[in-house]
């Protein structure tokens, strides 16, 4: 019988060590009958005897594969902070520190580091998709909603930022259900005619790039779209319809309707916000920033919705035939105030976008493409 084989599995290598060193002693240091009694051999009881009672480190003295472990330390500090799985935290690392590891590195170092997965229970119900993504046209239907970046919950201490340098308070964004393809513009308050404004910008650049499909804009029951009233519905119906677009706002309690944009302000606090806004301190730099995250997005950013299977929006777009979706997706990042500012006849100059997107910039400063009966101060 392997007596010193069955001890050291059931209760450990010391417990089975100081057994053959007590047979040992009782044998007067015969190893070969105290291996005899064992059941191992007398190599293994000469290592009992003279090694120690617990086993030694086999970690091997050269790892070059070895990540350094001040950046396995870091990536245990980032984990801990955020939150995040091997996939995003591989990203927080590239965009915040321009440290490149792989997501099976980080796996690794998450295992080392005895972290425990994040596991996220389904429930029992099959899933009910928003739209069927099959037979929906890119463009057809989009989801519009504010997001405050003043939020502490989300971002912590890099909030105070927004006030002491200035920046924009609001984040306006339109999302293509069947694409994902994203636009962004900001402002420094929250209003109805700033929500019918970035509305109208949308529909607009849309119809200057060549899509001609109708358009379906959908938001939630704030007071910065219509409230959910009919009478407000009605009237920013009518502004549309005649550019073969509309409006609907989601039922009340229904908040779920507007899962792809609300998942998307989850992307933009991991992947904009978080890394890069303590490194901001003014607002043309914000504005710049916000550009390259919305062109990253939509051209670089793999999506993992219904359809996408992985693709970028841009990628998405070419598969569903769209005629230059590069032009599309360079809808400029503007900042709503100046906007409306130059529709009632302010400055007609900005300094946040010079030398950028001017054909667009000049269609919003007062061309006669530029329809005034689209964007209007809504009634009260």
């Amino acid at each position: 019988m392997k007596l010193y084989h069955s001890m050291r599995s059931e209760h450990g290598a010391e417990t089975a060590r100081g057994l053959a060193r007590k047979i040992l002693e009782r044998e007067s240091g015969n190893v070969t009958k105290a291996a005899r009694i064992l059941g191992c051999s007398r190599n293994c009881l000469r290592r009992a005897r003279d090694g120690c009672l617990s086993d030694d480190d086999r970690t091997p003295n050269l790892q070059p594969r070895k990540i350094d472990t001040s950046l396995e330390a870091l990536l245990l500090k980032e984990r801990k902070a955020t939150g995040y799985g091997r996939r995003r935290l591989s990203k927080h690392l590239a965009m915040k520190y321009g440290i490149t590891v792989s997501e099976n590195t980080v796996k690794r170092v998450l295992k080392r580091g005895k972290v425990k997965a994040n596991v996220a229970r389904r429930g029992t119900r099959a899933a009910k998709p928003l739209y069927d993504y099959a037979a929906l046209l890119p463009f057809e239907k989009g989801q519009v909603d504010t997001k405050h970046i003043d939020d502490y919950g989300a971002l912590g201490s890099m909030v105070f930022r927004l006030r002491r340098y200035g920046l924009p308070l609001y984040q306006w964004t339109y999302v293509d259900a069947k694409t994902k393809v994203r636009f962004l513009a900001y402002s420094y308050s929250l209003g109805r005619e700033y929500g019918w404004t970035f509305i109208s910008l949308v529909l607009l650049w849309l119809r200057s790039c060549g899509i001609t499909s109708p358009i379906d804009f959908q938001a939630d029951n704030g007071t910065e779209f219509c409230e959910g009233i009919p009478r407000l519905e009605a009237e920013l119906h009518a502004i549309l319809n005649p550019w073969l677009a509309s409006f609907c706002s989601i039922p009340v309690g229904k908040k779920w309707k507007q899962g792809i944009v609300e998942r998307s302000h989850r992307t933009d606090d991991e992947e904009f916000y978080r890394p890069h806004l303590e490194k901001i301190s003014s607002c043309s730099v914000f504005l710049r920033k916000a550009q390259q995250w919305q062109d990253t997005y939509n051209s670089i950013r793999q999506s993992w919705g219904i359809g996408m299977n992985g693709k970028t929006p841009l990628q998405k777009m070419q598969e569903s035939g769209i005629l230059c979706p590069d032009k599309i997706l360079h809808f400029p990042v503007l900042l709503l105030d100046d906007v409306l500012r130059v529709v009632k006849g302010g400055n007609y100059l900005c300094t946040h976008y010079q030398n950028k997107v001017s054909g667009f910039w000049l269609l919003v400063s007062g061309c006669a493409h530029f329809d005034p009966v689209i964007i209007h101060e809504p009634s009260k």
